[in-house]
């Protein structure tokens, strides 16, 4: 026995997708062995339910192990123990054993405490994505689930409504989308208790944020969530028109049009805008301190946000530039 229990594991370490018809086939040998049939059995069924409840990846496979080892098995005439019955009382003892967080001893340090809390959730809810599996391969009766998710929300705690998230989201479409199941019209009653505890706000808000995204994964009919823009919502591009771009656009990224400009239509920078401004304060200033003396190109200077060298007044965005009247009656006299 204890020789085909290192077979058995040996089998199981190395089991994929990629190998798993050769490798189902040697572990249904070490079944079909005669001697200590039932004990070998027993063997297979607790490495199985160990594998599958620490490998949440891989979990679906092995729930394709334990339902082609239960027909294959059924098929043994001799076969004094029953492979299905082993394995369901592996799963309603772990689900009754970490139905509640342990307690951790506090004198341990923080990581010890972690490590202590991490097993915990790895064997809960890999327990709880085995049984959904089984359940989806009917290997199991369906009665289950209303065993397990009135049990969890009896409880309420985080951990035990975290189990639950997992466990509804790992039956998702096999039994909600099921209008000719007999327990459809209760499972409706355990998303709807599900969805008030979402909005439980005495709740964590951890908690809720998992009962909300399985709520969200049931509206779009459990189909994985798209992980970028769709056709529908494209991200947004700039126009190669620069003439369509209102006035509203950033300060940082737009160009303010000149009023008149040169007739050409060209649009002016904001920086360039605001060194006119500035040229123009100083020239309002020097002529002031000079007493008024008339500066060359006085004529081709238009004071405020627009366009040098037009020879006249221009406007920006409704605005009035025209140069102050003294400043005019100086220049032309």
């Amino acid at each position: 026995v204890q020789k085909t229990e290192r077979q058995v594991k040996s089998i199981l370490n190395k089991l994929t997708r990629e190998k798993f018809d050769s490798l189902y086939s040697q572990l249904l040998a070490c079944c079909e062995n005669a001697e200590a049939r039932s004990e070998i059995v027993q063997v297979v069924a607790r490495e199985v339910f160990s594998k599958a409840t620490q490998q949440h990846t891989f979990v679906e496979m092995y729930a394709d192990v334990c339902a082609k080892l239960h027909a294959d098995l059924q098929n043994i005439d001799d076969v004094e123990v029953n492979f299905k019955r082993i394995l369901l009382e592996h799963c309603r003892e772990s689900f009754t054993q970490h139905l509640e967080p342990p307690r951790i001893d506090t004198s341990l340090d923080y990581e010890e405490q972690y490590e202590v809390h991490v097993k915990y959730k790895t064997k809960m809810l890999g327990n709880v994505r085995l049984i959904g599996h089984l359940l989806r391969q009917r290997m199991l009766s369906s009665k289950i689930v209303f065993l397990v998710t009135d049990e969890l929300l009896s409880i309420g705690s985080p951990e035990a409504l975290e189990t639950l998230s997992t466990f509804l989201e790992t039956l998702g479409s096999a039994f909600d989308n099921n209008k000719e199941w007999n327990g459809r019209a209760k499972l409706e009653e355990v998303f709807t208790q599900v969805e008030l505890l979402s909005l439980d706000s005495r709740q964590p808000s951890r908690t809720r944020c998992l009962l909300k995204d399985l709520l969200d994964k049931r509206r779009r009919q459990w189909r994985p969530c798209p992980s970028g823009g769709t056709a529908a919502d494209p991200p947004a591009t700039p126009s190669k028109d620069a003439s369509s771009v209102g006035p509203s656009r950033s300060p940082s990224t737009a160009w303010g049009r000149s009023g008149t400009g040169t007739g050409t239509g060209r649009e002016t920078p904001t920086s360039v805008q605001n060194a006119v401004r500035d040229e123009a304060q100083k020239l309002g200033r020097r002529m002031s301190g000079s007493g008024g003396t008339p500066l060359s190109g006085c004529r081709s200077q238009t004071l405020g946000s627009v366009a040098v060298g037009t020879g006249r007044p221009g406007r920006t965005h409704g605005e009035d530039n025209r140069m102050p009247r003294s400043l005019e009656t100086s220049c032309t006299s």
